[in-house]
């Protein structure tokens, strides 16, 4: 395991952005697939919009399938939702096709949309190992210069 520490929220924001490409970049290469978890927030919304445009050529996108690991309680349509955030900050500007993002349904009570939820991560996986790539998770308000944990 590693962990690196910036020297600035803009070089950690830099370096995650950095990391997800490389991971991104070798996942299709190894499997034909990269399968990412998301987080909301405003760090991992930072990252987001670095990869949409800095980053936007490096990946082949259309190889690329998103899940989240968090969603607010809220309607989809919320401005607290964070499938929505991820929506207008990076699916959007790189023109994500629908079938490759599963967002959570907060339609269901939260019981009901994890077991929901949990039915979308097995078909998307089918009969190859329950794998994802990369989870990127959020950072807090805490870490003004966060850090990120690589494990391979």
């Amino acid at each position: 395991m590693e962990i690196h520490v910036f020297e600035s929220e803009q070089a950690l924001i830099k370096a995650y952005a950095e990391h997800f490409v490389q991971k991104a970049q070798q996942a299709i290469k190894t499997r034909g697939r990269f399968s990412v978890v998301l987080s909301g927030g405003n760090s991992p919304k930072k990252v987001y919009e670095l990869l949409a445009s800095d980053f936007s050529k490096d990946i082949d996108w259309k190889k690329v399938f998103f899940f989240f690991g968090d969603e607010r309680y809220v309607p989809a349509n919320h401005p607290d939702n964070n499938a929505l955030m991820v929506q207008n900050v990076l699916f959007k500007p790189l023109q994500i096709a629908k079938d490759n993002i599963f967002p959570i349904d907060t339609s269901f009570s939260p019981l009901i949309a994890a077991s929901e939820y949990w039915k979308t991560i097995t078909k998307h996986f089918a009969e190859a190992p329950y794998r994802f790539d990369l989870l990127l998770p959020g950072l807090g308000r805490r870490w003004s210069h966060g850090f990120i944990i690589s494990r391979d």
